[in-house]
């Protein structure tokens, strides 16, 4: 799972986030800032479907620039340590992922 976060980290798909990925980030760089904050907002939406806390929007701002996070790690380390609520909230979105999923794959067999 890890390989696969790196590959979408810095992939096209993650937009201006995948710029972030295998630098030191640096808290003195404003831009560097502005992106990892931007980054780990935009994760609890998608994750989450709200904003940050401050708790934890905290704990994962300086996980990435005290070094003990890469960029690349952070939507999965987020989804990992999902807790209460928002675990219900991811549980849901996974499932409903596999729903749609499996639809597809009916349809593609119906349509054969």
């Amino acid at each position: 799972m890890i390989g696969i976060s790196r590959g979408f980290a810095s992939s096209l798909e993650n937009g201006v986030y995948a710029t972030l990925v295998g630098q030191e980030l640096d808290r003195s760089n404003p831009d560097q800032v502005t992106l990892v904050t931007g980054q780990i907002t935009q994760t609890y939406q998608y994750l989450y479907s709200r904003i940050p806390d401050t708790g934890g929007f905290d704990f994962w701002y300086e996980s990435l620039f005290s070094g003990h996070l890469e960029t690349a790690n952070l939507v999965y380390s987020m989804a990992l340590g999902a807790q209460s609520d928002d675990q219900v909230v991811l549980n849901n979105k996974l499932s409903a992922a596999l729903y749609v999923n499996q639809l597809v794959d009916l349809v593609k067999k119906v349509d054969i």
